[in-house]
């Protein structure tokens, strides 16, 4: 699994694109900082919230206390820090699609 997965190319939206995507990102939807460090994809992981409006990050920060909601938005946060140039975004399925899927069925 981990060498079809690796075959794949990996898309990612550019940390100057994030806020023209912002308004397609649904709450919840998993976002992953993608990672400038070499033989590392992903940075940092949290889940899509919004804020009056606005996109943000709720997350367990790298050193400190216990999750919480990014004090800026989704584009600023990924711009301001060192080592992280853009983001993932993945959707969770319904439970039901999902199980189907995995079952190889359809309903």
């Amino acid at each position: 699994m981990e060498e079809l997965l690796s075959a794949r190319g990996r898309h990612y939206i550019p940390e100057g694109r994030i806020a023209d995507v912002a308004p397609r990102i649904e709450p919840g939807d998993i976002i992953a900082a993608t990672s400038t460090v070499s033989g590392l994809d992903v940075a940092h992981t949290g889940l899509a919230v919004r804020v009056d409006g606005e996109l943000r990050l709720l997350h367990a920060p790298l050193v400190g206390d216990s999750v919480q909601v990014s004090e800026r938005s989704l584009a600023e946060r990924i711009q301001a820090i060192d080592g992280q140039d853009g983001i993932m975004v993945a959707r969770p399925l319904e439970p039901r699609a999902a199980s189907s899927r995995i079952a190889g069925g359809s309903r």
